[in-house]
Formats: structure tokens, sequence, C-alpha cells
């Protein structure tokens, strides 16, 4: 339901009418796992040219773990960030979560950094350990904050980057909609890349909390980069208006938007209006930690 109403807004908003279209959209965190043909996903690895990548969900309302709405968690983590400036955040590197997702990722995350001055990462599953439990804005208090992939791409990374923090992250094997925009080095660097094994984690936090004027250039030119710009609800309708075109150009036909009624032979709408779906659909029920929980 999130994943449509980000569609309706783009459609909704958009300053020129836009193309029909038909296409198929999974929301399986793996989408070939799901279907074998052309597809609209959230992630794709990068090879798997048959999956258009779209924005998740989280860009709109991901209630199943109290965020209520993308523009709500963006003000937690704006308020976050103006009471605690660059130098008031701690210089430790944080990370919240379990390592059932990706566990050779996770499991030697927390190998790595067991003991270390520079991390604080802990184990965080639901009803238990949750006195080590941060918001996602609460993560923004840190002045680095770890990426980690999950069962694919990682839910979570976009929020990290709506902070005022360095994102470090492993080198990524899932590709999301704004991936490509990611630099790791240059005049351009928004993040800090590191190996998947983490093996230079250690060496590349030494260096950047040694450096801090270096690692807050990077974390501002993130936040304007993301927060203020690539990830906000208006660019997040426009990719997804410039999709719609993009697929039109090469679908093959023009889509009917009625069909035969196979025992009156009527010619009906197809399917229902979003408008009449959306007032009808089952709501979920927010997650056991509240608002904001990190997935």
């Amino acid at each position: 339901m999130a994943t449509l109403s980000l569609i309706h807004r783009a459609i909704s908003s958009s300053p020129e009418p836009l193309p029909n279209i038909e296409f198929l959209l999974s929301y399986d965190d793996l989408p070939t796992r799901s279907t074998h043909g052309v597809t609209w996903g959230f992630t794709r690895r990068e090879n798997e040219e048959n999956v258009w990548l779209i924005p998740d969900y989280g860009y709109w309302s991901w209630w199943a773990i109290g965020i209520p709405s993308f523009n709500t968690l963006v003000r937690y983590i704006n308020a976050v960030d103006a009471s605690t400036p660059w130098k008031e955040k701690s210089p430790s590197a944080v990370w919240r979560g379990t390592p059932h997702y990706a566990p050779e990722i996770r499991e030697r995350l927390i190998e790595v950094t067991k003991d270390k001055s520079w991390a604080d990462v802990k184990i965080v599953t639901v009803g238990k350990d949750e006195q080590y439990f941060l918001s996602l804005d609460q993560h923004c208090k840190y002045q680095y904050v770890l990426q980690t992939e999950g069962t694919s791409y990682s839910g979570r990374f976009k929020f990290l980057q709506l902070c005022n923090s360095v994102t470090v992250s492993h080198k990524l094997e899932f590709d999301e909609f704004a991936t490509h925009l990611m630099r790791a080095s240059g005049p351009e660097q928004n993040f800090v890349e590191v190996e998947r094994d983490w093996s230079d984690l250690e060496a590349s936090m030494e260096y950047y909390t040694s450096h801090p004027k270096e690692a807050e250039a990077i974390a501002k030119r993130s936040h304007e980069f993301f927060a203020e710009r690539y990830l906000t609800p208006a660019a997040v309708s426009c990719y997804l208006r410039r999709l719609t075109e993009g697929w039109a150009r090469v679908q093959g036909f023009e889509p009917d938007l009625n069909q035969i009624d196979r025992i009156t032979g009527e010619r009906t709408a197809k399917g229902i209006p979003f408008e009449a779906f959306v007032v009808s659909f089952p709501h979920e029920k927010p997650g056991e930690y509240g608002r904001f929980a990190p997935a």
C-alpha cells in the first residue's frame, strides 16, 4: 500500500500528463525470487537487468516498525541534528540489529568491533536486549553510522543517509534506485566504503577519527546530496515519473484501460481506481518497538 501511495503521489502531482503503462511490481526483498519476468522492484544485483529499480515503501510509511511517515522521521532526525552539532556527536560508529539477516556480514561486524573504543555495536532483537535499543533518529547522535545489508538491500540505509553523519558501508551487493549516486572517494565523496568482511574498518575509523574535518566534510556532503536533494519526496516523485516515461517507451504496446466482461460482453474498467482501493485496504499494526525501530 505504501509503495502504491508513492506511485499515486508521483502521478497525481505530475505537472504534465504521463503515459499509460502496465507493469509488474515485486515487493520481495529478492525480486527475482518471486518473478521470472521483467519487474519493478526495490533492489537488484548488478547483473539483474530485468529488475527496474523503484524507491521502496519506507519513503512513504513503514508503519510495521513504527514509522508513521517518511516526513515524520525527517522531522525527528532534523531535531536531533539541530540539537547535536557535529562536534557534540559521539565520535563512535553505531550499529544496532540482529545478525539473523546476512549473518556472514553482521556477525563479522560484531566480531571486528568487539571492545573497540571507536565502536558502539550491539545486538538488538525483538523481546531481547532492549536496553541497547536506539531509535533511528537517535543514531544521528553519532558521527558515524554503520550500514549493513540484510536479506538483500537494507531498509534502514536511506534513513541513515538522512543524518548529518558519516555513513560507513561495506561494499554493496545489492543496488537501490539511488545507489549510483554514492561516491566512495574524490571531491564528491559522500560515504566511507570498506570491504565486505570489515577487514579495513578499524584502519578507516582510525584515519577519520584522527582527521575530523575530513569526516565532517563527508557528512555535510552526504546530507546535502541525499537528505536535502535526492531522497526528498519531490525527488522520489520525479524519479517515478521519469521511470514511467522510460517504461512506456519500451513496453511495446498501448495499455487498454478497459476490458470485456466474459459473461455480459460489456466493456468495463480494468481493475479498480487507487482511491477506491486505498480506503478498503486493511491497516497494519505498529511494530513491537513503537516509533522508528531499525530494520
